[in-house]
């Protein structure tokens, strides 16, 4: 998993070339380590795609939502 999260990472960069863009990688519930970074380092604004997970996934809650309901900055949604 590591080594897949960092050749996104990479592929990420390289489409956002002259952009300020900081990588930063970590493990856990995704979106409380969004949040936290964020207020941490106060971001600008987070970017994130819309989630694409089964119907359970989005009863319960996805990564995305709760992202935008608690973040205290922009968040923009775009297609994967």
């Amino acid at each position: 998993a590591k080594q897949s999260s960092h050749r996104v990472l990479e592929k990420a960069e390289k489409e956002l070339e002259g952009y300020d863009v900081e990588k930063y990688l970590t493990f856990g519930y995704a979106d409380d380590k969004i949040l936290k970074k964020a207020e941490q380092d106060k971001f600008d604004m987070i970017v994130m795609t819309r989630s694409t997970k089964t119907a359970l996934d989005r009863m319960i809650g996805s990564v995305t939502s709760k992202v935008i309901k608690n973040a205290n900055t922009l968040v923009a949604i775009i297609p994967e």
